[in-house]
């Protein structure tokens, strides 16, 4: 009986009927029982609890998961995008367009797997400002993705860019012009099409920016597919290739290998360059020059039959006249006048037959050929030397290299916030299991007295453990797998064609969710239960004594301890009383806080780069490089229409070319050398300056680099980050007399097109935020590469610099033969905000789960002061305290340790930020390393805000205490 009196003081009922003699079986049933059903109960009155572990599990698990495999969900739904549609590796051109023989030495290449030439045309819709590219159909490389419509099967159709389907139907007829806005004789043998489908090409994956082209405003507005068979060119445009790769995934080992083919490819081809441009002069030329012949043959033997006409006319005018003067003898003198006469006019009817049937024929022949020749001598004129080039998809697929560099930044941003995020929400989650444990003292001690075994008395919290941490792991491992990296594909690859993600399982990480979330909810428990059975069950049955209190430092300090209130004392003595949860407390805070400052830090990072760069840095509308091997009236025909231009504001004559960058670990990067003969005016189109705005002097002893590509050349990889950026910070702090940034001793090894590298000292960089420049002056120019300064580019700012305004001067240069191409920053701006849009929106996503982070650790962590302190609150409630003097018992303290969590949190989220903020953009991009006051300010606010919250949730939970029962535990 004493048993069953005990299991029902247990099993905690409050009137307990003793059983008759006869139902002792009963009895033992009730014991055998017993934990299962205070197990079931456990779960029924600590819901809150319960569903608070769950919360912070499923958030730890949720981000963890969600992050960690949306790198690689992006790059996988490109990969499988590619292999379905058989991207090719790279493609190889030549400004003087590519022959069978080029295509034979391509395809004779040990590593070559598949080659296919194609043709393309840069033309523009009629009565549309688009720019279109037109493609042969592609047979088996870069295939196209058919959304609507169907194949072509005729000549006369045409398959049109996804991104025009809302400005033409299937069946319409797109005509195609060119620059001029006439049907493009020369390029295609027809203008007009069919429209029989829309498609995704694999080569342009941006939705916005497809890159450059030659007709309209020099920007790509769509692309388009028709038969091979309706190219005029002799030559091909290009020829796409894959090689024979083994690993055909997107990563290191693919595009190695893809860049070291390429080397090898091009200099078989570069071989025969010298050959190819003697048979181009020879050939082509020659070839202009006897349809040229042809042409003038026929024009001159119509000249010549229009020549012979008159003569002719004027003989038979003269027959005529001397026919009605002559007296003639007889009929035969009459009749052979006048057969001469009737000759004549046969003659001239088979002359004016012949000029009827062909001048017009002529003529237009004549006329068109020549205009034709004309321009393509004048192209040809230009060409001094054939040059062969190869690029892989991140050099000829605009934004492929932002998209796949981008997905790895994520797995980097992956290895950062969600860790800190699960770390914090796993603290928590074990101080709420130990907290639980001592709660059941008592419970401990009753069944170690009973004698029932470790296993047996630990199954409770095992059971409370496993159930809390299994069902918030699942939860978050396939929301996170299912939601959450569905969210971040989507706002990452909202500019991109890629619509659906293709998922798969990742075993590693749901068994690391597991383990982490399982460790801290049952293993926990576990230790800390074990730890506690070693007591005796009368000291596990007894209530553990109060922690004394321990004078504080600022007890020492009399004019401020002494004019504290009594209040504030005892919440002195409070905080430091219980050290355990004041630390869970503060770092509790800290992390949630520390979360707050790197994201919203990283965001402000990030949206901050365009009004920077293009605002206070990048100030001119555009650039615009023309070729120097033009004739001079073609140079003078392009000067003329820059200077009737009235919407021009300046302008400036500059040296524009692009290089490569060898980083030490041997890879390139691609930057643009600006010549500058008159650096002064040179500022008001881009400012020169430090981050702190102070002015670097461009001179003749001075290469001036961008801060990014400084580091770059420094730093390879993020590996030991912070030594190598203490260094650099070191370094960069190193003044010169005047205020610059100096760093002679460093150099660059640039290379060139033709694959000459150069040794270039720089002494400073300077603010720059997207790509990587270098400026110099012409005298260091000559020096570095032995060249003579000769300008090639305008850089222009406008009046009007309206998107409207932009595009039409660039049209208009556009049409100009000496122009070869127009960057507006309009359309940079596009470019990179493409890159940047979908980093933004992940970081988005992780503030937003900062936030309800924050919201369950306060709720939690204030939960469990308030279950350890009831007894404590009773008391004071019994005393007379009002509810709200009771509630402010508490938060005075949580209070206190929110401030000095939120003071960590600030330390802790910009040591976080400062390491995201170098590691996370891509190479050519730099994002803004400070962080602004009032993101502080916001994230302490929110902190507040989430701790307030709290505070009215908990003041009902604390006036519904049984001031009685209370008292009693």
């Amino acid at each position: 009986m004493k048993n069953h009196l005990i299991l029902m003081i247990l099993l905690g009922k409050r009137q307990i009927h003793l059983p008759p003699s006869n139902k002792v079986k009963e009895v033992i049933i009730i014991e055998k029982y017993a934990i299962d059903i205070n197990i079931k109960r456990e779960f029924k009155d600590s819901k809150s609890r319960f569903i608070s572990i769950i919360a912070l599990i499923f958030l730890g698990v949720f981000v963890f998961m969600g992050l960690k495999v949306s790198g690689s969900n992006i790059r996988n739904t490109a990969m499988n995008y590619f292999k379905k549609y058989n991207l090719a590796d790279s493609i190889v051109i030549s400004n003087v367009g590519l022959e069978n023989r080029d295509i034979k030495i391509v395809e004779n290449y040990k590593n070559i797997k598949e080659v296919e030439p194609v043709y393309s045309e840069d033309l523009m819709l009629k009565n549309s400002e688009e720019s279109i590219r037109v493609f042969s159909v592609p047979n088996k490389i870069s295939k196209y993705e058919l959304v609507a419509g169907r194949e072509i099967k005729n000549n006369n159709e045409i398959l049109l860019d996804l991104r025009l389907c809302n400005k033409y139907n299937i069946g319409d007829n797109i005509i195609l012009v060119d620059n001029s806005g006439k049907e493009p004789e020369d390029k295609l043998k027809k203008g007009k099409y069919i429209l029989v489908g829309f498609v995704n090409s694999t080569e342009y994956i941006d939705k916005e920016n497809l890159g450059q082209s030659l007709s309209s405003d020099g920007k790509l507005d769509a692309i388009a597919y028709i038969k091979k068979e309706q190219f005029l060119s002799k030559n091909y445009s290009m020829v796409r290739i894959k090689y024979k790769l083994r690993d055909k995934n997107i990563d290191k080992n693919y595009s190695q290998n893809v860049k070291k083919y390429n080397e090898e490819l091009l200099e078989e081809l570069k071989s025969i360059e010298e050959d190819r441009y003697i048979e181009f002069k020879n050939g082509t030329i020659s070839k202009i020059e006897n349809e040229r012949k042809k042409v003038q043959n026929k024009k001159n033997n119509l000249d010549k039959t229009e020549k012979e006409l008159e003569n002719l006319n004027r003989e038979k005018i003269s027959a005529e006249l001397s026919f009605g003067n002559s007296n003639f003898i007889d009929q035969a003198q009459v009749d052979n006048e006048q057969n001469d006469i009737d000759y004549i006019k046969e003659k001239m009817e088979t002359k004016r037959r012949y000029i009827n049937k062909n001048k017009k024929n002529i003529d237009l022949e004549y006329k068109y050929i020549n205009k034709i020749l004309d321009k393509e001598t004048l192209k040809f004129e230009k060409i001094k030397e054939v040059n062969y080039q190869i690029f892989d998809r991140e050099e000829y697929i605009t934004n492929y290299f932002s998209y796949i560099d981008g997905s790895y930044r994520l797995d980097t941003l992956s290895n950062i916030f969600p860790v800190f995020f699960f770390s914090v929400a796993l603290l928590v989650t074990l101080s709420t299991m130990m907290r639980m444990v001592d709660e059941q003292r008592n419970y401990l001690g009753l069944l170690k007295a009973l004698g029932y075994s470790k296993i047996s008395i630990m199954k409770k919290f095992i059971i409370y453990g496993f159930i809390s941490g299994f069902i918030g792991c699942i939860l978050g491992v396939v929301l996170g797998q299912e939601l959450l990296s569905r969210i971040v594909f989507g706002a990452y690859s909202n500019n991109y064609i890629f619509d659906n993600v293709d998922t798969k399982i990742y075993p590693v990480y749901i068994f690391i969710s597991f383990a982490v979330s399982l460790s801290c909810t049952v293993v926990s428990s576990i230790y800390v239960a074990n730890k506690e059975l070693k007591s005796k069950p009368i000291q596990l049955m007894m209530k553990k004594s109060p922690k004394k209190g321990s004078r504080l430092l600022i007890e020492k300090i009399p004019f401020i301890w002494n004019k504290m209130s009594f209040n504030n004392k005892v919440t002195a003595r409070n905080i430091f009383r219980y050290k355990i949860r004041m630390m869970m407390t503060i770092l509790g805070v800290a992390g949630c806080t520390a979360l707050l400052v790197m994201g919203i830090g990283i965001r402000d990072s990030i949206s901050g780069i365009l009004n920077r760069q293009f605002g206070n840095i990048s100030k001119y509308d555009l650039l615009m490089v023309y070729d120097t091997n033009s004739r001079n009236s073609e140079l003078e025909s392009l000067n003329k229409v820059l200077k009737k231009e009235k919407n021009i504001k300046s302008i400036e004559k500059i040296k524009y070319d692009r290089v490569k960058i060898i980083l030490k670990n041997k890879l390139k990067q691609k930057a643009s050398i600006m010549v500058i003969n008159n650096p002064k005016s040179f500022n008001n189109y881009i400012r020169i300056s430090t981050r702190d705005k102070k002015a670097i002097t461009l001179n003749d002893n001075s290469v001036i680099i961008n801060e990014k590509l400084e580091y770059l050349l420094d730093n390879n990889d993020s590996i030991n980050f912070f030594s190598r950026y203490k260094n650099y910070i070191k370094e960069k702090f190193n003044h010169s007399s005047n205020g610059d940034y100096i760093n002679s001793k460093n150099s660059i090894i640039v290379e060139n097109d033709k694959s000459q590298r150069f040794d270039v000292k720089y002494q400073h960089s300077s603010e720059w935020y997207l790509g990587h420049n270098m400026y110099m002056t012409p005298y260091m120019y000559k020096k570095i590469f032995k060249q003579d300064y000769i300008a090639n580019a305008y850089i222009i700012k406008l009046k009007d610099n309206s998107d409207y305004k932009i595009s039409s001067l660039s049209k208009k240069v556009l049409n100009e033969s000496a122009t070869k191409f127009v960057v507006s920053s309009d359309e940079n701006k596009g470019m990179i905000k493409s890159t940047l849009d979908g980093l933004n929106y992940a970081v988005l996503i992780m503030i937003v789960c900062s936030l309800v982070l924050a919201y369950v650790v306060l709720y939690n962590l204030t939960n469990i002061n308030i279950s350890e302190r009831k007894s404590e609150l009773s008391t004071i409630k019994v005393l007379g305290f009002y509810p709200k003097e009771v509630t402010m018992y508490i938060f005075k303290e949580t209070i206190v340790l929110t401030v000095f969590g939120i003071l960590l949190g600030f330390i802790l989220g910009t040591v976080m930020h400062k390491y995201i903020i170098y590691v996370l953009p891509p190479d050519d991009t730099m994002f803004i390393p400070e962080i602004r006051v009032i993101n502080y300010i916001v994230s302490a606010l929110l902190t507040f805000l989430f701790s307030t919250i709290v505070m009215f949730t908990m003041h009902k939970k604390i006036n519904k205490v049984n001031m009685v029962d209370a008292m009693k535990e």
